[in-house]
């Protein structure tokens, strides 16, 4: 079942609190997060593939990232969630911790006014119970304006690529955590280096989510970068209120648009002894021009006479984590 789903079906009631996140008791007649839920403007469940890309973006292309704050980066609804699965491996199974791989995760986002710039993002996922988490934390965000309260619980590693456009990104967003539940992990943890740790790995984690967030809206505000297929559960639904269920709701499956872009390709010619690269596939990046960001489709690269087409790699890999930009200090 998928995340949305379960929360739809819950309330944040606070019943244990541990290492930065809260699990969420049982309340199917709630009116709270599951009235929340079930009021989203749009819904989208984004498949693994389009998750890598967004990693990518986020780790190799964050100045495309940064570049679009002040223009293409914007909100769609009011009132939106985006839910993903975790792969487990590379950027997660480092940075955001082992309790959250290969785990449903997602974020909602409240959008603060009309211009669909600035808002709140709280992160969801599933505990090792089996159960909903929310974190303590919500990140608030800021296009327009730089909002951080100080400096992030990291250092920069400034040799790091793009490490100077990561930073100027954090300064549009601020960390804040809900002080009574947070009063009660640091009750909890047995010292207060352990709570400052607890604390830094939920800044790291949700940090993650925002980002990932970012580039999946960005490529969601591209033309013809994603394809958006609306799910239809009705007949579904209909079985569940047969047998005295709620009903399952409605989102958009994001995939990348694999369409090819125009074919670019070279004929043969020779610079130095150099052949021209075989025919080859190349995935979809965003591209930068000056103050301005655009969506790349894959598109076939190479000369065509030179030999068969490579095959079609569409299985997205990160090339770094967050942790070549960040250490926790």
């Amino acid at each position: 079942m998928l995340l949305c789903d379960r929360l739809a079906s819950y309330d944040p009631v606070p019943t244990n609190v541990q290492n930065g996140a809260v699990s969420i008791g049982r309340a199917p007649q709630s009116s709270g997060l599951a009235a929340v839920m079930r009021d989203c403007q749009a819904r989208y469940v984004v498949n693994e593939q389009l998750v890598r890309q967004c990693v990518f973006a986020i780790t190799d292309q964050m100045d495309c990232l940064r570049a679009a704050l002040h223009r293409d980066l914007r909100l769609s609804n009011a009132l939106t969630w985006v839910e993903w699965c975790e792969p487990g491996s590379g950027l997660w199974a480092e940075d955001a911790g082992s309790a959250r791989a290969k785990r449903r995760a997602g974020v909602l986002i409240h959008a603060n006014d009309d211009t669909f710039r600035s808002g709140a993002l709280k992160s969801f996922w599933i505990g090792d119970n089996d159960h909903p988490q929310q974190s303590i934390a919500t990140f608030h965000f800021d296009f327009d304006t730089p909002i951080s309260d100080g400096p992030a619980p990291f250092r920069f590693d400034r040799s790091a690529p793009h490490a100077d456009d990561f930073e100027a990104f954090l300064r549009h967003t601020a960390f804040r955590v809900d002080r009574d539940v947070a009063a009660e992990l640091q009750k909890r943890a047995p010292d207060q280096a352990t709570y400052l740790q607890r604390v830094k790995d939920l800044y790291a984690a949700s940090l993650t989510d925002l980002l990932i967030f970012c580039a999946f809206q960005l490529m969601l505000n591209m033309p013809k970068a994603l394809d958006l297929a609306p799910s239809n559960r009705a007949a579904l639904n209909k079985v569940r209120a047969r047998r005295s269920l709620g009903p399952l709701l409605e989102y958009y499956e994001a995939t990348l648009n694999l369409t090819p872009a125009t074919t670019r390709t070279g004929h043969g010619e020779q610079t130095d002894d150099r052949r021209a690269p075989r025919m080859h596939w190349v995935r979809g990046h965003f591209v930068r021009r000056d103050d301005r960001v655009f969506w790349r489709r894959c598109h076939l690269r190479g000369d065509g006479d030179e030999s068969a087409i490579a095959p079609r790699t569409t299985f997205v890999n990160a090339g770094r984590r967050l942790s070549d930009l960040l250490a926790v200090s």
